[in-house]
């Protein structure tokens, strides 16, 4: 039996919905709507059962299951979004929070990286994909709009995928905050959440400057070259553990972003620090005004370093 103090805190949060807008989105502030961050709450406070296979997939399907009960339109979706020119042919969009952030991004990322070979390069749809995630992941099932911090998409890719017929709401959306520069004839899409701290816009970029600066991407690839066959061959497999595609440029340019942002991929300090150093030299020459983002990554680094010690 479940004891009454143990409902009473799940009890409160779902009565505070009762003064809630009849609305799935919170705009501006970069928090969750207090429909998410009840049942967020709730999912804390309570025992999951089917046919849910974690709290992860239950908030995926929850957010889908709502905006369709809603009804929630093309000009909602645009409130939680907005883009922004970063400099170099890149765009960087900035969505309210991770939900309508990874919802919105997911055909455009996975038709460029999916692991899967019948959904890579593809059209599909969100029940396709979802039974593959479920398949390939089945004690987890579907989490993708929880587990991604950011996204990153050529502009090639985002063409071909804001082009197909039967767009989602969300997925409109997205194509008409672009607008104009879906004519562009080489682009990068980068969605973070607004006030994001984790590195993901560095990464991002990082990924954008490999795509559209073919110096940058030279200067990387001669770089990565020096790095020892064995190294290179855990990474690489690191990478396809944490279900990368096995798409050999794919694997190179996530090695290169990595690498850069000092994640160690399964490596040791003493293998690759020296490459990270140098990759994030070759950042600092061609990023001109977006250096600024490796300076806040050496900071970041910093403080964990300083934390460690002091622990």
């Amino acid at each position: 039996l479940v004891r009454e103090e143990m409902l009473e805190p799940v009890i409160n949060m779902l009565r505070k919905l009762d003064n809630a807008q009849s609305s799935a989105f919170n705009i501006g502030d970069g928090k969750e709507p207090a429909l998410l961050a009840t049942l967020r709450g709730v999912l804390r406070s309570a025992f999951l059962e089917a046919p849910f296979r974690a709290s992860d997939e239950c908030m995926c399907e929850y957010w889908d299951a709502i905006n369709a009960d809603l009804g929630t339109s093309i000009e909602d979706y645009k409130q939680c979004m907005v883009c922004s020119d970063l400099g170099h042919n890149i765009f960087h969009v900035q969505f309210t929070h991770q939900l309508v952030m990874a919802s919105t991004m997911l055909r455009l990322q996975e038709r460029y990286e999916c692991p899967n070979d019948e959904l890579r390069g593809r059209c599909f749809s969100m029940a396709a994909y979802k039974a593959w995630e479920r398949k390939n992941d089945p004690a987890r099932g579907f989490r993708y709009y929880e587990h991604w911090p950011g996204f990153n998409v050529p502009g090639s890719v985002v063409k071909a995928a804001l082009q197909e017929d039967e767009l989602l709401p969300r997925e409109q959306a997205l194509k008409q905050v672009l607008g104009d520069l879906l004519s562009l004839p080489n682009f990068y899409v980068i969605g973070t959440k607004i006030g994001d701290k984790s590195g993901s816009l560095y990464h991002g970029v990082c990924h954008a400057m490999y795509e559209v600066n073919v110096a940058y991407r030279t200067d990387v690839d001669a770089e990565l070259a020096q790095i020892a066959e064995g190294p290179t061959r855990r990474m690489k497999a690191f990478l396809l553990c944490e279900q990368y595609a096995n798409v050999e440029r794919i694997l190179q340019d996530e090695v290169h972003a990595y690498l850069s942002e000092g994640d160690k991929l399964g490596c040791t300090p003493l293998e690759v620090s020296p490459h990270t150093q140098r990759l994030q030299a070759i950042f600092s020459k061609h990023a001109g005004e977006l250096g600024y983002l490796l300076t806040g990554v050496l900071a970041a680094e910093s403080d964990e370093s300083s934390s460690s010690d002091d622990d």
